[in-house]
């Protein structure tokens, strides 16, 4: 015997405004104190809930990871700003094809060194690509060593400009390209063109969960026979004659022994059948 149990189909709208909707902010609060404390998060995050926070809002309007997020968006002087590889993963993901950079060197510049000023080579650069939509090509803004010692990117501690100038050129003209023509990337807007719509809501379909059969209980032992007593030994009877037939001896009803009640065999509860909810835990 099988039986089949029907659980209710569950429709619930998914909220990704976890800033003005007081459920999901509860849950982002739960959420985001376990990734305070977590010590693969980067600095500007650890036992900070309002970045967390912040992090997760963005996660969820992008559709993106927390943990992504917060490896790639950094905290600068309280702005979060996306990394340039994460600039670069957006671009060649949903806005161009073809993404290369077109290398020139002018001449050199000065730039402040040990007991005085040295020179070093002028590296120019620009980011070109073919949006994917138009098919038109677009052509980025210079980015060369004069502005990164102008600006002060060349002279901080630690600089890559100093140890990889051809590398950190490259990232700045491809961070430079998405802020003229994709400026919705830079400041933390959806990466897919589709991803702007409505979350629609989340309908799980009804789930039948078929049992196993029945488990049929043990057969129960046959009952012991009951035992008649001997009867009590009389006057035998008197042989037949002609006149008169042998009396018949008296039946006597036999006194049964009381037999004790045997409890059946435990009956084994079906146990549900869990295949079909294994099988369709990706969709």
């Amino acid at each position: 015997m099988v039986n089949d149990v029907v659980v209710k189909n569950e429709t619930s709208a998914v909220s990704t405004d976890i800033l003005s909707d007081a459920a999901a902010f509860e849950n982002a609060q739960r959420i985001g104190k376990l990734l305070t404390q977590s010590q693969i998060v980067p600095q500007a995050y650890y036992n900070n809930l309002p970045n967390v926070i912040v992090a997760m809002e963005i996660a969820a309007r992008n559709r993106l990871s927390p943990i992504v997020v917060m490896q790639n968006l950094n905290v600068i002087k309280g702005r979060p700003t996306w990394s340039s590889k994460y600039i670069i993963a957006a671009l060649t993901t949903s806005r161009v094809d073809n993404l290369h950079y077109e290398m020139v060197s002018n001449g050199t510049v000065q730039v402040q060194g040990f007991g005085g000023k040295t020179s070093i080579e002028n590296l120019a650069c620009r980011a070109i690509a073919t949006d994917k939509k138009t098919g038109e090509e677009r052509v980025g803004p210079w980015v060369d060593m004069k502005m990164a010692v102008a600006e002060g990117w060349y002279g901080k501690d630690g600089s890559k400009w100093k140890t990889m100038p051809e590398m950190m050129i490259r990232y700045r003209a491809a961070t430079f390209f998405a802020s003229v023509f994709y400026p919705e990337l830079s400041v933390g807007g959806d990466l897919d063109d589709n991803s702007s719509a409505p979350a629609e809501p989340v309908t799980r379909p009804a789930e039948v969960v078929q049992s196993g059969e029945m488990v049929k209980p043990a057969e129960e032992a046959p009952a012991k026979p009951k035992r008649a007593k001997k009867a009590d030994t009389k006057k035998p009877a008197e042989p037949a004659t002609e006149e008169a037939p042998a009396e018949e001896a008296p039946v006597i009803d036999a006194d049964f022994e009381d037999v004790a009640e045997e409890k059946p065999a435990p009956v084994a509860m079906p146990q549900a059948d869990d295949s079909e909810e294994w099988d369709n835990w990706g969709e």
